[in-house]
């Protein structure tokens, strides 16, 4: 159960990501913003796994696999998906995000061989599509599109996928909350870097993350996305492997519509019933064994 417990926080907090994620790139330098979040959270969680006594920084030998998780989940991605946010609407990068996120896992799994090519999984992967199209296709002309943000994020996608199927080995012999504590101070310094140098950001953005939505939205993302739900993914990955760690691409939305019912009063015709509907049987389909 606790593996599905793990699966149902990562869902929750990341399905919400993209909207709070907007709240903040709208008003804040996008990387400023993603990097202060990473720094912060790679200290806290170093710090808290060295008052345990606890080894921090990863085996000589597997330095470089940890430096290129790092870049390509924590820099590259992140880097890209929020420049990419902040020039296109959030449900469309949302769409993008969740409907490749799954389907590279297991194509990159199957090709290095972390995956071994399911039916189950093959079936589930198609009617999670099948679900995503329903749901969001009647409201894709309210939203507006920048190709080179849909591009960065189609490609930040990718790299946190391939950075996620390269992890799963190396949270078995490291350990999930080190490597997401490492990865994050890594990336977030780089990002940082790249901020100073592209963004110079002044008081004047110091002054627009203290707004208490953009705030909200930052603490948020701290603690919901990179306390909790990045070293709970990490670990899954050992647990369930990455195609079926990456299911929660399918729960997610069906959360955020939930959310957006209960506390924004939204309504949900038969059509998008029907897409969340497609979404939960297809991760059921694929999780029914591992459950």
């Amino acid at each position: 159960m606790l593996p599905l417990a793990a699966f149902g926080v990562i869902s929750l907090f990341w399905g919400l990501t993209w909207l709070t994620g907007k709240i903040g790139v709208s008003a804040v330098p996008a990387q400023f913003f993603t990097s202060s979040r990473f720094l912060v959270a790679g200290i806290v969680l170093i710090a808290w796994f060295a008052l345990r006594g606890k080894r921090i920084w990863p085996p000589r030998a597997q330095l470089a696999r940890v430096l290129v998780i790092a870049a390509l989940m924590m820099f590259v991605s992140p880097g890209l998906n929020f420049w990419g946010l902040g020039r296109t609407g959030s449900g469309i990068a949302a769409v993008i995000n969740l409907s490749l996120t799954p389907m590279v896992l297991y194509v990159v799994g199957l090709l290095t061989g972390v995956e071994r090519r399911s039916a189950s999984l093959d079936l589930a992967l198609a009617l999670g599509l099948v679900g995503l199209a329903l749901l969001f296709a009647p409201r894709l002309h309210t939203w507006g599109t920048d190709g080179w943000g849909l591009a960065a994020i189609v490609v930040g996608t990718s790299c946190l996928a391939t950075g996620s199927v390269l992890s799963r080995p190396l949270a078995g012999v490291y350990g999930a909350l080190p490597l997401a504590g490492v990865t994050s101070l890594i990336g977030g310094a780089g990002l940082m870097t790249l901020s100073l140098l592209i963004e110079h950001p002044d008081g004047a953005t110091l002054t627009a993350m203290a707004q208490p939505a953009v705030l909200g939205s930052w603490l948020f993302m701290l603690f919901g996305g990179s306390l909790l739900a990045t070293p709970l993914f990490f670990w899954l990955l050992r647990e369930w492997g990455p195609a079926r760690a990456g299911l929660y691409a399918f729960v997610s939305p069906v959360i955020a519509v939930v959310a957006g019912m209960l506390v924004l009063d939204e309504r949900v015709d038969l059509l998008e019933a029907l897409g969340m509907g497609a979404m939960l049987v297809a991760t059921w389909i694929a999780l029914r064994r591992r459950a």
